[in-house]
C-alpha cells in the first residue's frame, strides 16, 4: 500500500509532479484555451492572408511604367505631327470690324456653336453652315466699344463690352443684357460655368454673379484694372494690369483675397490665366513671359515650366490657347507669328526648316481685296498680315483643329493633318 504524503501547512501536494506547491502559488498546470464551437471554428482561418508574390508586384509595376511610357510616346508622336501640320482652312467674314473674339463649343446633344465678336460691338454666330450666304447671324451689343470677350458654358453664351453683359441660351434667340454701367466700368474679361455662375473682370475689380437670372453680384476688389480672370470651383483668380495676381475664396465673406500669387515682385500686366489639369497654373504676361506654375504652393516665385521665345512687349490682345487633352499649348505673337509648346517638357513645337506644308492660300487685306500672300498650312510657318488677336483648339471629325481670327479672317488648322497632294 503506497504511502500518502503528509499534509503541510500552506503546501498542497501535486501528484503529476510529484512535489509541494505553496497554496497561494498559481496552478502548476497550464491553463487550457476554451474551445469554440464546431461552427465557429469551421468559419475561423486557420492561416495568415496569403500576401501578393513578388512576382506579381513586379508585373503590377510593370504595367503602370508601361502606361506611363505609352503615354510619353503618344506626347512625342503628337509633338511631332502637329509640328508637320499641313492643313488649312480660311473663311473672311462679312463683318463691319476686325475680329476680337473667338468661341467654339459642342453640346451633350451634338450640337456646334461658333460666335465671333469684333471691334466695332458686333457679334456674329455661326448659323446655318450650309447656307452659304446668310451662314453668319450679327447682332450688336454696343456701338461705342468692341466686344471685349466671349465665352460659352453647355447651355450659355456670354458676351462682354467695356460696359455691357450679354447672355444668351444656345438654342434661344433671345438674348439677356445686362447694363454694367452702374456698377461697374471697364470690362475687359470673363468666364462662365456650367452652373451659370458669371465672372467679370473689371475696373480695380473682379465681379462674381451666382445666378445671372436673379443678378446679384459680389465685388472682390483688386488694387488695378482686372485684365484676366479665371475660376476653380469656390476660388476666384484675377490678374491685373499692375502684374499681380489674387486669389478669392467664394466660401468665406472676406473679398480682400490673397494677393501677390507666384510673385515676390512686381511683373508685367497678366493677360491671361488658365488651369491646368487641376494643378497646373498656366500665365501670360504683356513683357513677353509665358510661365506655368503649380497651383498648390503660391508663394512659391519659381515657376515649373516657361516657354521661351514667346513674342511680346505692350500688345494686350493675343491669341492663346491649350489642345482639349492639355498636353500643348498654342501662343500668338506681336510679331504676327503663332508658336507652340509641349505642356510637359517646356519644349518648343519646331516645324520643318524645309517644310512641304507650306500651301499657296490668299489672304484678304483691309481694302477687301484678295493678296497673293502665302501664310502656309502649318500655323507655325504662317507669318499674317497682323497680329492674331484669338485662338481656340477644338475637337473634331478629323482631331485637333487650331482656330485662329486674323482681321476679318479666320483660319482654321487641322492639326497633325496633311491635305492630299502635300
Amino acid at each position: 500500500m503506497p504511502i500518502l504524503p503528509r499534509d503541510l501547512p500552506g503546501f498542497y501536494w501535486d501528484t503529476e509532479r510529484n512535489r509541494y506547491f505553496p497554496i497561494n502559488s498559481n496552478p502548476a498546470t497550464p491553463i487550457r484555451k476554451p474551445q469554440l464551437p464546431p461552427s465557429v471554428q469551421s468559419t475561423t482561418p486557420t492561416h495568415a492572408p496569403r500576401r501578393r508574390s513578388t512576382w506579381k508586384t513586379i508585373e503590377l509595376g510593370k504595367t503602370s511604367a508601361f502606361d506611363h511610357h505609352r503615354a510619353l510616346r503618344r506626347h512625342d508622336l503628337l509633338h511631332s505631327h502637329y509640328a508637320g501640320t499641313a492643313s488649312l482652312k480660311e473663311e473672311r467674314l462679312p463683318i463691319y470690324g476686325k475680329i476680337t473674339t473667338f468661341a467654339s463649343t459642342i453640346t451633350d446633344s451634338g450640337q456646334r456653336y461658333r460666335i465671333v465678336g469684333d471691334n466695332q460691338g458686333w457679334l456674329y454666330s455661326d448659323g446655318d453652315p450650309d447656307d452659304a450666304q446668310d451662314r453668319w447671324l450679327k447682332s450688336n451689343i454696343d456701338r461705342a466699344s468692341e466686344v471685349s470677350s466671349v465665352n460659352m458654358s453647355d447651355s450659355f453664351s456670354l458676351a462682354t463690352t467695356t460696359s455691357s453683359i450679354r447672355l444668351q441660351k444656345l438654342n434661344d434667340s433671345v438674348a439677356i443684357i445686362l447694363s454694367a454701367k452702374e456698377f461697374f466700368h471697364d470690362v475687359r474679361c470673363s468666364h462662365i460655368s456650367n452652373d451659370n455662375e458669371l465672372v467679370i473682370g473689371a475696373q480695380r475689380c473682379a465681379v462674381h454673379i451666382a445666378d445671372f437670372q436673379q443678378p446679384r453680384s459680389r465685388l472682390l476688389r483688386t488694387p488695378s484694372d482686372v485684365f484676366s480672370v479665371t475660376r476653380q470651383r469656390d476660388l476666384v483668380y484675377a490678374g491685373t494690369r499692375s502684374g499681380s495676381i489674387h486669389r478669392f475664396d467664394l466660401r468665406v465673406p472676406d473679398d480682400r483675397g490673397i494677393k501677390n500669387l507666384f510673385t515676390n515682385k512686381p511683373r508685367s500686366t497678366v493677360l491671361h490665366m488658365q488651369i491646368v489639369d487641376g494643378i497646373n497654373f498656366l500665365t501670360s504676361y504683356m513683357d513677353g513671359q509665358l510661365l506655368m506654375y503649380d497651383i498648390r504652393y503660391v508663394r512659391q516665385s519659381t515657376p515649373i515650366l516657361q516657354f521661351s521665345g514667346h513674342v511680346n512687349t505692350y500688345t494686350p490682345r493675343l491669341g492663346i490657347a491649350t489642345d482639349p487633352d492639355n498636353g500643348f499649348v498654342f501662343a500668338a505673337g506681336q510679331d504676327s507669328r503663332i508658336r507652340g509648346w509641349s505642356l510637359r517638357t517646356g519644349d518648343p513645337l519646331i516645324p520643318p526648316t524645309k517644310s512641304p506644308s507650306i500651301l499657296p492660300t490668299s489672304s484678304y487685306g483691309a481694302d477687301g481685296n484678295d493678296e497673293n500672300t502665302d501664310i502656309g498650312g502649318n500655323p507655325l510657318l504662317a507669318v499674317f498680315d497682323s497680329p492674331v488677336t484669338t485662338m481656340q483648339v477644338t475637337r473634331e471629325e478629323t482631331g485637333a483643329c487650331l482656330w485662329a481670327g486674323c482681321g476679318d479672317t479666320l483660319y482654321q488648322f487641322n492639326l497633325g493633318c496633311r491635305d492630299s497632294g502635300v
